[in-house]
């Protein structure tokens, strides 16, 4: 029997053997702007991966001011602030290396690096050929600081910190993508991934407050799933629940299968419970069950979801 918890489930991570996509999509100009204010975050489509070395790139960007013929040594653009001599920038597949610059004009070697000259239109957005340096404080100008996500502070997946002095440039960023950091784009991933490795499903929904003095089993939920022939049955549960006087708990039941058993504090906090559970062909009774620890004590429980899905693997 698996057991997952599903505030650390990432979508591009196989939740029952742990495994990331093999291979990850792999982001390799992701375009944004650092904020001109206070703070100088920027946050990704997804929460990059963590590896070391980094494999989290982020390039300063500007534009050509101009058009450009494959022979022309003195290139207008339209941030010349940005950039220094000896920087090599990369417009297009030709490399530039820098050699002296007048406000907005930069002198520059054509073709460098083994590239070839080559024309390039007018707006055209290139890059530093080098990335920003990654640190693990907080950023000088020039780096910057990846917030891969803790269980204490997970609104932070995904935010990329900056220098004030970076604040208005334009970055591309070079990362691999592990999922989301969005809690509804979690969950609404999540029922795709499920969908796609399912046939058979079945769902309850109980919006109504239920209290129980029992220290029995008692159902919140309960419904019946056609098992066409051996393999899983995935139950995700999602609900609040609190226990008055004594502690309160919580599982689900695929016929005499428990899953793991939540238990619960003295206010009404939301649980939720992710597993999978070996089955052979039939008819499943599928169960939300909840009671209190001790006698003289009471369970409550309500916004209760309950979903079954049969998976063949």
């Amino acid at each position: 029997m698996s057991t997952i918890n599903l505030t650390k489930y990432d979508i591009r991570r196989n939740p029952f053997t742990d495994e990331w996509d093999d291979p990850l999509p792999e982001v390799t100009a992701e375009e944004l702007t650092i904020p001109g204010a206070s703070p100088f975050h920027i946050t990704l489509e997804e929460v990059p991966k963590y590896e070391s070395p980094s494999t989290v790139f982020v390039y300063l960007t500007d534009t050509l001011a101009e058009p450009l013929d494959d022979s022309e040594t003195v290139v207008t653009v339209s941030n010349g602030a940005y950039w220094e001599v000896d920087d090599i920038i990369l417009v297009d597949d030709e490399q530039m290396l820098i050699t002296g610059k007048s406000d907005n004009d930069l002198t520059v070697t054509r073709g460098y690096g083994g590239t070839s000259p080559a024309a390039h239109d007018d707006a055209t957005r290139f890059k530093n050929y080098t990335s920003w340096t990654e640190k693990t404080v907080a950023p000088s100008k020039g780096e910057f600081q990846v917030h891969y996500g803790t269980d204490e502070v997970p609104y932070k997946r995904g935010l990329i910190r900056f220098h004030e002095d970076d604040g208005g440039k334009t970055v591309w960023v070079h990362y691999w993508k592990t999922g989301h950091y969005n809690w509804a784009e979690h969950i609404n991933d999540l029922q795709t991934w499920i969908l796609t490795k399912t046939n058979k499903s079945n769902a309850g929904y109980s919006d109504a407050e239920s209290f129980t003095n029992s220290t029995s089993w008692q159902d919140k939920i309960s419904f019946s799933l056609a098992v066409p022939k051996s393999g899983f049955v995935i139950v995700h549960a999602s609900f609040k629940m609190w226990g008055l006087s004594y502690i309160a708990s919580a599982r689900c039941l695929v016929n005499a299968s428990p899953s793991r058993i939540l238990t619960t504090g003295p206010s009404y906090e939301t649980y939720s419970i992710f597993q999978r559970i070996a089955v052979t062909a039939g008819t499943k009774t599928i169960k939300l069950q909840y009671k209190i620890a001790n006698a003289g004590g009471t369970a409550y429980i309500k916004n209760a979801n309950l979903s079954a899905f049969f998976s063949e693997d």
